[in-house]
């Protein structure tokens, strides 16, 4: 879930933001949610503070009447969510060398009299959007699905198996005590896994890390939190195969580690 955070001392422009938020996400597949919203920058302040965001969205203003102005609240909010994609909504533009002097990398200005503000709105969630979906299929520590319309990132290494649901288009991701059911296959998914995922059966992908016993008269691989699959008797050897080896090297590096300490 990716939070959007506004800050505006107009309860009119408050709420229309609110509101063209909102509409972006129920026309977007993006899981995305208002956090908070305050009249108060000094509020607005103290609830991050309070709930140590990351990875934030924040449509403020620059001209406030209270102690600390827009551009002030924008440079808290970088020291709270370093990460964090700020825009300033304004009717004050001679105010934007400022932002540069003070180093505060606002991703927009949107200017409130223009009337296409709900398309400058829409732009900047949508250039958020496609980046956060881009730096997540980078990153090879995790996968992103679709499920239901939202995203979901997950560590590659929280995956125990992945296998088809017969009879449709689907593939179920088993998480330690969560399921997910998204469109998709096997083939498509184990290109991005890495080497840790063997395929044991044609419906079927497990994450060697994870397998705690294997049954060799009945062909089932049990998996450290409780669950088993089917492996099939072709792919029997090399599953085998593949838990040894993985098994002595995580033996060896105990002990390097271990010479080490």
């Amino acid at each position: 879930m990716i939070y959007v955070y506004l800050c505006d001392d107009e309860p009119v422009w408050l709420e229309r933001l609110n509101k063209i938020v909102n509409n972006y996400q129920v026309k977007s597949d993006w899981e995305l949610s208002i956090g908070y919203q305050s009249a108060s920058p000094e509020h607005l302040l103290q609830y991050l503070k309070e709930h140590t965001p990351a990875h934030g969205i924040y449509f403020l203003d620059i001209d406030f009447k209270a102690a600390i102005n827009g551009l002030e609240l924008a440079r808290q909010i970088r020291n709270l969510d370093a990460y964090a994609s700020i825009i300033f909504i304004t009717t004050h533009d001679e105010m934007v060398m400022e932002t540069f002097r003070l180093k505060l990398a606002v991703l927009d200005y949107i200017v409130k009299d223009y009337p296409s503000l709900e398309e400058q709105v829409y732009e900047c969630l949508s250039h958020i959007e496609n980046n956060f979906i881009k730096n997540m299929k980078k990153d090879s520590s995790t996968i992103t699905i679709r499920v239901a319309g939202s995203f979901f990132t997950i560590l590659k290494h929280d995956i125990y198996y992945i296998e088809s649901i017969k009879s449709t288009h689907k593939i179920c991701l088993h998480l330690q005590s969560t399921l997910y059911d998204f469109s998709g296959s096997l083939s498509s998914i184990k290109e991005s896994l890495g080497n840790d995922f063997v395929q044991c059966h044609k419906t079927c992908i497990v994450n060697i890390r994870h397998i705690k016993t294997l049954d060799a008269s009945n062909h089932r691989i049990f998996f450290d939190n409780g669950e088993s699959c089917f492996c099939s008797v072709r792919k029997w050897k090399f599953i085998v195969q593949k838990y040894q080896y993985t098994n002595l090297l995580h033996c060896d590096r105990r002990l390097q580690l271990a010479k080490n300490s």
